[in-house]
């Protein structure tokens, strides 16, 4: 740990732009960006109750979201009486058009924002009564944007950030089965190459699947959960269907959250797709059942095949 903190410490007062630039990446996904500032003057509201004693973990946690309404400081409401559940170890999609509020779910998912009014449940208590730090660990998530890296770390240490201790052995095989072990081990020093700030010696596919392998790695022990957001969006359709293939054993028991614009990513591993509009559920069920529905899931099917 001492070594992610000597790494961090040296890109943070390496240069300020440096520094801006890393902001920058962070706060990417949220929607919209000019929200950043209220949330920070809104940080006050989302402390844990230091009172609050650790949740006994079941097995498998479940996911409920119960008439949410969310909206941004002097916004519309994104989520206006959000309703779904996610049953737990299950695989879910989340489908709809851009602004619809996916990426806001998962911000309020891990607390960075609360609900307005409503309720979400993890394992049937509200996220209002976890404490923050156990809440927070429950989760990996991987984004389009790519994972953690520090400058003068190794693919090695990259991939097991989330935990120092896990084996080479553990390593390799999250590479694997993200569908980057052989191109690691194509490079002059394979797992010991040097990464460089912000992973800048990989393509944009490779920081995907690397990120995608540091959150294989994160889900050992308690994290229950695991969101991925546009996670293949840099791939092609070969390399995409390998690791979809991959992760229906890997990801056996857990609670999985899949946000995506290509449906065929959704249709191959979301046991379940709930499709929002304006903030609400407008359909759910597999993909046979809502491409055959001639809704709004077969209305953006269409769209995607017609542009394919």
């Amino acid at each position: 740990m001492v070594m992610y903190l000597n790494a961090l410490t040296e890109d943070l007062i390496g240069s300020f732009w440096t520094y801006a630039g890393v902001l920058d990446r962070l706060f990417d996904g949220l929607e919209p960006a000019r929200t950043i500032a209220s949330l920070m003057d809104e940080r006050s509201s989302l402390l844990s109750n230091p009172d609050l004693a650790q949740v006994p973990l079941p097995e498998h946690v479940g996911i409920e979201l119960d008439d949410v309404y969310f909206a941004y400081s002097r916004g519309d409401a994104v989520l206006d009486g959000l309703s779904m559940t996610i049953e737990p170890a299950s695989v879910v999609g989340i489908v709809g058009k851009s602004g619809i509020g996916k990426t806001t779910l998962q911000q309020l998912l891990s607390r960075a924002y609360d609900v307005e009014s409503g309720h979400i449940r993890i394992a049937g208590r509200d996220l209002r009564d976890w404490p923050l730090n156990q809440l927070r660990s429950l989760f990996a998530t991987v984004s389009q944007n790519g994972g953690v890296f520090f400058s003068n770390t190794s693919i090695v240490d990259a991939i097991r950030f989330a935990h120092p201790e896990a084996r080479f052995e553990e390593v390799v095989e999250a590479a694997t089965c993200a569908a980057i072990h052989s191109e690691i081990t194509a490079m002059r020093d394979g797992y010991r190459t040097v990464l460089g700030l912000d992973g800048v010696i990989l393509s944009k596919g490779q920081q995907q699947r690397l990120a995608l392998a540091q959150a294989l790695i994160a889900l050992r022990g308690d994290r229950k959960i695991l969101i991925l957001d546009e996670f293949t969006s840099a791939l092609d359709a070969y390399t995409e269907n390998q690791i979809l293939s991959n992760l229906r054993v890997r990801l056996r028991g857990k609670t999985v959250i899949i946000i995506a614009h290509r449906l065929s990513t959704l249709s191959k591993l979301a046991e379940k797709l709930v499709v929002l509009d304006r903030g609400r559920v407008v359909e759910e069920g597999t993909h046979h059942e809502l491409a055959a529905s001639n809704r709004r899931y077969a209305e953006l099917l269409r769209l995607q095949s017609t542009a394919t």
